[in-house]
């Protein structure tokens, strides 16, 4: 975990430790360290408080030379970015774990929240298709998802962040020496990070942001992220399965022949508000888009999030975004061809 000065990091922390206890032998397989910035002292009592229930780690540099002449209101970014990078070099480099899971300070998480990522530990290894784990659906509000489908799992594109899992290999081979000053999870959404890898993201949730205030100033939390649905059932996993159906080789032309041979094909986006009072609702629907504008318009009619990054849209596997609509399977799909490869996203923006 990722700390500074937030104090209702107890919140997050009692979750963690919770919820570990459900497991045998939880304190050496989940081992938590947080990794303190800021020199906060009351965050710092409260540490301490859990006694030999965690790990505490204090982040050495709080030097602003490196950026100075940065506007105060960036500096943020820096600064996490720093603890970052020092707290992955403590977890792989120092004491060699094989895999880390990335909380920061303002994350709830579900109680199924170590088993989801235990059950995925062996695919993130084996698979190289993937480069990592995540907890988090970025249209994971109630009106998006199939609350009932906590065991549905997917493949994405897009880097979703906010409680993640990576890998000693990616950051050995790959992250340590490229690790950005500042904007480190736009720099995980880069071409050059991804290189035509996946991430493995839920349907609903394992993980959920308060944290309104920080240094992006709340960026989308009133519109989107207060309203992610965290999951409140345990679903068991079987890993063994998940090492064969969600790689690609069996994930994705199961996926396709799902969105573009089992699906009924749109006609435009009037349609989109009244799928409810079209029967039989358990028919599976997409949407073709060719434009950005296209994918924009749909995508604000459902009341998903909107934007791009380096040409993914957030969810996207091969341009494809999947919802749950007024009771109904929605895929937002690239039109003229059976999805993208990672070669063929567009640079939209």
């Amino acid at each position: 975990m990722l700390a500074c000065n937030r104090i209702s990091m107890n919140r997050s922390l009692s979750h963690l430790v919770e919820y570990r206890r459900g497991h045998s032998d939880g304190l050496r397989r989940f081992p938590i360290y947080v990794s303190q910035d800021c020199n906060d002292e009351n965050v710092l009592t409260l540490l301490r408080s859990y006694g030999d229930q965690i790990n505490i780690l204090n982040q050495p540099d709080h030097s602003e030379s490196s950026f100075q002449n940065i506007n105060q209101n960036l500096k943020g970014y820096y600064r996490i970015s720093r603890n970052y990078k020092w707290s992955l070099g403590q977890m792989f480099d120092e004491r060699k774990y094989n895999l880390t899971i990335i909380v920061e300070d303002d994350l709830d998480v579900a109680p199924d929240f170590f088993d989801y990522f235990n059950s995925l530990a062996p695919l993130l290894i084996e698979d190289k298709s993937l480069f990592c784990i995540s907890a988090w659906n970025d249209n994971g509000i109630p009106t998006l998802i199939d609350k009932s489908r906590n065991d549905l799992l997917y493949r994405s594109d897009f880097f979703p962040g906010l409680g993640w899992m990576l890998t000693r290999q990616l950051w050995d081979e790959e992250l340590r020496e490229k690790w950005p000053a500042a904007y480190w999870d736009e720099f995980m959404r880069t071409r050059a990070v991804r290189r035509g890898r996946a991430c493995i993201r839920p349907e609903v949730s394992r993980s959920h942001t308060f944290g309104q205030k920080g240094v992006s100033n709340g960026q989308f939390f009133d519109s989107y992220l207060r309203f992610n649905h965290l999951n409140d059932k345990s679903f068991v996993f079987n890993s063994s399965l998940l090492r064969i159906t969600l790689k690609p080789d069996i994930y994705d032309p199961q996926f396709l022949t799902e969105v573009y041979n089992k699906s009924v094909l749109l006609d435009n986006l009037s349609q989109l508000p009244h799928l409810a009072q079209t029967p039989p609702q358990d028919t599976t629907c997409r949407f073709e888009y060719k434009t950005q504008a296209d994918f924009v318009a749909a995508a604000r009619l459902l009341g998903a999030m909107e934007d791009f990054k380096e040409g993914v849209a957030r969810t996207a596997y091969m341009g494809i975004v999947s919802i749950f609509f007024r009771g109904r399977r929605i895929y937002l799909a690239p039109g003229g061809s059976r999805g993208w490869n990672n070669n063929e996203y567009p640079d939209w923006k």
